[in-house]
């Protein structure tokens, strides 16, 4: 879209059927404060889409920027296009639901200035957007492990590939470049639904076989989650988690095993867990469906864990149930998955 100089930051936004969760994210990054505008914005478009190409010029000229498109393949497709064109030594990876600051970006160039050859990632904060924690299951969301784990990791901690978030993550480019960036393989196969599972964490995984990189939690770097989940919303993902957690054994068995070393016969597991669970299935979900129903500041911090734990097993079944592929709808039988 514009003419790109010399950028020590590529920002890179893979995108799909989301122009106003796009136009949202790409006003917050044309607020950036003028002093750090030495980055470049990268927008993948993945699948035939007019809209986020529309939203995309809402970028000022003052910032670098490109607009990029792909038939539809899953964001993993759509980051390795971007990285094609990236022209900075580090990548920045934002999801297109994220919103940023204006401190955003000069957090991550402030990391990365400090040792512009570091073999790490800056991994910032992906809190839940406050608008999106309207009720007491998205408050458990927000508050727990159930999707991502900020709340067990301590600022400046170093950790393992498994927090190689692409959420709000930079990372130098020539390390991505140099292990083959992202596997698009891990496509869940879910046709115009195909979403990518697990690439970003696999990524990291041969990042630090290869290179020893850790992931540094720098909390002082803003983003938000705007981006809110009904419970068969979340229940969906982990089914899909599941079969993307199936087509990682055959991409890269290493990593399976690592990851997975708890699933043995999956299919036995399953019916095992499934008939373990019996109506306290039933049970979990329904507690689920009460929790979208009450008000965000109508639990407390302890019913909050024993919430986590109490849909736990829920979660691990239906991950387990895409695993071994049965159907969705055998859990979730009302409505459409969002």
């Amino acid at each position: 879209m514009h003419a790109i100089s010399e950028p020590q930051l590529s920002v890179i936004i893979p995108t799909h059927s989301r122009p106003t969760k796009l136009r949202q994210l790409l006003t917050d990054l044309s607020a950036t404060r003028p002093g750090d505008q030495y980055f470049e914005i990268i927008v993948a478009v993945d699948g035939p889409d007019d809209g986020p190409v529309a939203q995309a010029r809402v970028v000022p000229a003052t910032i670098p920027s490109v607009c990029l498109t792909q038939p539809h393949g899953g964001p993993a497709a759509a980051r390795n296009l971007a990285l094609q064109h990236a022209r900075a030594p580090w990548v920045l990876f934002l999801n297109d639901d994220a919103r940023v600051t204006p401190y955003t970006i000069g957090g991550h160039l402030a990391r990365i200035r400090r040792d512009p050859t570091a073999r790490c990632a800056y991994l910032g904060r992906f809190d839940f957007a406050p608008a999106v924690i309207d009720s007491a299951w998205r408050r458990l969301l927000a508050e727990s492990s159930l999707m991502f784990c900020y709340d067990r990791m301590r600022p400046d901690g170093r950790f393992s590939y498994q927090h190689f978030w692409t959420c709000n993550i930079s990372v130098r480019t020539e390390l991505v470049r140099e292990v083959g960036a992202f596997r698009a393989e891990l496509n869940d196969g879910f046709g115009d639904l195909a979403m990518s599972f697990h690439e970003d964490i696999e990524l990291g995984w041969r990042l630090q076989r290869q290179f020893g990189l850790e992931v540094c939690y720098a909390a002082e770097i803003p983003a938000m989650h705007d981006h809110g989940l009904t419970p068969r919303d979340y229940f969906w993902r982990e089914y899909r988690r599941g079969r993307a957690a199936r087509a990682a054994r055959t991409v890269n068995p290493a990593f399976y095993d690592e990851v997975w070393p708890w699933i043995k016969d999956a299919d036995e597991q399953w019916e095992s867990l499934r008939d373990t669970l019996g109506k306290p299935l039933a049970e979990a979900r329904d507690y689920a469906e009460r929790l979208r129903q009450r008000p965000a500041g109508d639990v407390s911090r302890s019913e909050i864990a024993a919430a986590a734990l109490a849909v736990s097993p829920l979660r691990r079944l239906i991950f387990l149930s895409g695993f071994v592929g049965r159907d969705f709808e055998e859990f979730w039988p009302d409505g459409e998955a969002g």
